[in-house]
């Protein structure tokens, strides 16, 4: 059962950031660019993961990460 608000998946290169509750899809829809978003989820470089994941829990988010098997 998924119960975070922000869902990160980790697919090597980059990393897909996937709202999971409507606090999740509001937090996207304020802070990521309509642009920069593909399908349900955001691409972030491994690089810039770190700040997103501090910002979104610093806005009270829950964040969740699971790694593909």
């Amino acid at each position: 059962m998924m119960t975070g608000d922000l869902h990160f998946t980790d697919h090597g290169s980059l990393w897909l950031m996937e709202p999971r509750t409507e606090a999740g899809k509001a937090w996207v829809a304020q802070h990521i660019p309509e642009g920069a978003r593909w399908g349900n989820g955001v691409a972030i470089d491994p690089r810039s993961l770190e700040y997103v994941v501090m910002d979104a829990m610093g806005d009270g988010l829950v964040c969740e990460n699971l790694r593909p098997n």
